[in-house]
C-alpha cells in the first residue's frame, strides 16, 4: 500500500507541476476558444516560452523520476514519470508543452482566418456579379438595379506569433445586391436555395440561405418585407480593394 500511495502521489505531483508550468499555454488556447470576436483573440505564446515549458516539464518530471528510480524510492519515481506521461496524453500534449498547435499556432487560428483570393479584383467582382445573375435567373427573372458596395475590413489572416490574427490594410470584400419583386419571396428563396445547393456548399447558419462556390463567392437569399420580393446578395471573397 505504501508503494501504491507513493506512485499515486508522484503522479499527482507531476501533473500539478506540469499544469502550473503550462498554464500560460492553456490560457492561450482557452482564450482563442472563448473570444467573442476575432479581434479579441490573444496572440500565441512565444516559441521560447513553449520550449521552456516543455523542457521544464520533461526535466522536472523525467529527470526527477529517473533519479528516484535509480536511487529510490522507486515507486515515487515511477509515479512521477507516469504522471508526466498521463498528463501529456490526457491533454494531447498541452499540459507538457508538446501540443502540435504550440509549434504551428496558425493551425489553431485556421478556422477563424480568411483566405485572400489570388484573383485580380476586377475578375473577382465579375464572378460575384455572375453569381448574382445566376441566382436571379433561377428565380425566374432578371435582376433589377444592381448596387455595388465595397466593404473594407473583416478579412483576418494569421500575422505571426507576436500578433496572432490581424486585418491587413486595404483588404475587404465587394458586395452586389439586387431586389426582384415577386410577391412570393420565401417560396423563391426555398426554390433558388435548392438549386444553388447543387455545386455549392451551404455556409449560412440555420434558417439562412447562403452558399459559397469554388471561387469563394458567397451568395445570400433574403425574402423582403411582407414576403413581397426577393433580395439577392453576392459577395466577393477577401481581396485587396485597392488592387
Amino acid at each position: 500500500m505504501r508503494r501504491i500511495g507513493q506512485g499515486v502521489g508522484g503522479g499527482v505531483l507531476a501533473a500539478v507541476a506540469c499544469g502550473a508550468l503550462s498554464s500560460p499555454l492553456l490560457m492561450w488556447t482557452a482564450g482563442v476558444a472563448a473570444a467573442p470576436d476575432r479581434r479579441w483573440m490573444p496572440p500565441p505564446p512565444s516559441l521560447g516560452l513553449v520550449l521552456a515549458v516543455a523542457a521544464g516539464c520533461a526535466a522536472g518530471c523525467l529527470g526527477t523520476g529517473v533519479a528516484l528510480l535509480a536511487r529510490g524510492p522507486r515507486a515515487l519515481g515511477a509515479g512521477v514519470v507516469g504522471g508526466w506521461l498521463v498528463a501529456g496524453l490526457a491533454t494531447q500534449g498541452w499540459a507538457v508543452g508538446l501540443a502540435p498547435d504550440l509549434y504551428a499556432p496558425e493551425r489553431r487560428y485556421a478556422p477563424f482566418t480568411d483566405r485572400l483570393t489570388p484573383l485580380p479584383r476586377e475578375e473577382a467582382e465579375r464572378r460575384a456579379r455572375s453569381e448574382l445573375h445566376e441566382a436571379a435567373r433561377l428565380a425566374g427573372g432578371g435582376p433589377g438595379e444592381v448596387r455595388r458596395v465595397p466593404r473594407p475590413g473583416g478579412c483576418w489572416v494569421y500575422a505571426g506569433r507576436g500578433t496572432g490574427l490581424a486585418e491587413p490594410a486595404g483588404t475587404g470584400r465587394v458586395e452586389f445586391t439586387t431586389t426582384i419583386g415577386t410577391g412570393r419571396g420565401q417560396a423563391l428563396v426555398d426554390r433558388v436555395a435548392d438549386r444553388l445547393s447543387r455545386g455549392r456548399h451551404a455556409v449560412g447558419r440555420r434558417h439562412e440561405a447562403a452558399f459559397e462556390n469554388g471561387d469563394g463567392v458567397r451568395t445570400e437569399l433574403l425574402p423582403g418585407e411582407n414576403d413581397r420580393d426577393l433580395t439577392i446578395r453576392a459577395r466577393t471573397p477577401c481581396l485587396r480593394l485597392g488592387g
